[in-house]
């Protein structure tokens, strides 16, 4: 909630919704001064989410030396012992944290030092125990075996953090390493243009799983990387891939599990939010306004009820991200809490 108020306040500047934004912050603040729970690294799922929305907020409202003090606790959880380098629980969420901050606060994070978690996440991909011989870099979580692939656990959430570090792709050694890995991700797509939740077995990924359309597993999450590697790489076939995403997310994207990103409506619709701030194709932008009507279509009272129906992920706080963006696609951040 409170992460939807401070966007809503860069995006519209009532001030009203940054002291929304610190007043959720407070009620986080409470709940964390009594939890037990260790300290994590990530965004979504750990400390550096609140460490960062406290920045933010704290920039916005003229406050520098609370800023310093959060960048000093957010830059403290580098010190953790994660093994793990996916976007919910690992490393990969850690990295994002640190880009999203310095996006909005110009500096706040040394580059070295955010080199530094990239160059951490590259080096325990590279040296996997059990990557596939045509894959540079692989991931697991949370054993060993379990090699995700999509964007929530998996390389390609990985792989479109590592794209989004300023200039990392431009040394040869982390470049070779990434698009090998992006061109073992091309190979392997089934033939109905989706990936498995895990490396498959074989050499290509099977159609069991080509139903599925959510942002989580398989070709929604997908296009997020693929733009992202068209937009470094400048090779038509990423762009292909993705929109290729597009269409698999157009033709199975209305899923029944309710309006949030991870696995819902609103997730599904900023792969059209992104292909048309991508492309500037007019049919992307349509596509994102008809995902947001179906939101509250007669269809729509038949979707599930989630486990958490008023969180980002899962319930309806995505949805006030999701209209300001589709009224104005073009100065969207992107997913929110992956996109950047």
């Amino acid at each position: 909630m409170a992460y939807m108020f401070y966007y809503l306040y860069k995006r519209r500047g009532d001030g009203e919704h940054l002291e929304r934004a610190f007043h959720y912050l407070k009620l986080a603040a409470d709940l964390r001064s009594t939890s037990k729970a260790k300290k994590e690294v990530t965004f979504l799922c750990g400390d550096a989410g609140f460490y960062v929305l406290k920045a933010l907020c704290y920039y916005e409202d003229g406050n520098q030396k609370k800023v310093n003090y959060y960048i000093d606790q957010l830059k403290s959880l580098g010190n953790l012992k994660v093994k793990s380098c996916e976007i919910l629980y690992g490393w990969s969420g850690y990295l994002y944290s640190l880009l999203l901050l310095n996006k909005h606060i110009p500096n706040a994070i040394d580059p070295t030092y955010i080199n530094t978690i990239a160059n951490k996440i590259i080096s325990l991909g590279l040296n996997h125990p059990s990557k596939p011989p045509k894959c540079p870099l692989m991931y697991s979580w949370p054993t060993s075996s379990s090699k995700y692939l999509g964007a929530a656990h998996g390389l390609s959430g990985i792989l479109y953090h590592l794209m989004h570090v300023p200039g990392l792709c431009d040394t040869p050694k982390a470049r070779d390493l990434v698009k090998g890995s992006l061109d073992y991700l091309k190979s392997i797509v089934s033939e109905g243009g989706n990936w498995e939740f895990f490396v498959p077995q074989g050499e290509k990924c099977t159609t069991a799983d080509d139903d599925v359309a959510q942002w989580c597993h398989g070709a929604v999450g997908f296009t997020f990387m693929w733009a992202r590697a068209y937009e470094v790489f400048q090779e038509k076939s990423y762009l292909e891939m993705a929109e290729m995403c597009a269409n698999l997310t157009w033709e199975k994207g209305l899923i029944r599990k309710g309006r949030g990103l991870c696995h819902g409506i609103s997730g599904n619709g900023y792969v059209f939010i992104e292909l048309y701030k991508l492309t500037r194709k007019q049919e992307y932008w349509d596509k994102a306004i008809q995902f947001l009507a179906f939101c509250w279509s007669e269809q729509a009272k038949e979707m599930y009820t989630p486990d958490c129906p008023y969180s980002l992920f899962e319930g309806v706080a995505a949805i006030p991200f999701y209209v300001a963006d589709v009224l104005d696609p073009l100065h969207s951040w992107g997913f929110p809490g992956y996109g950047l």
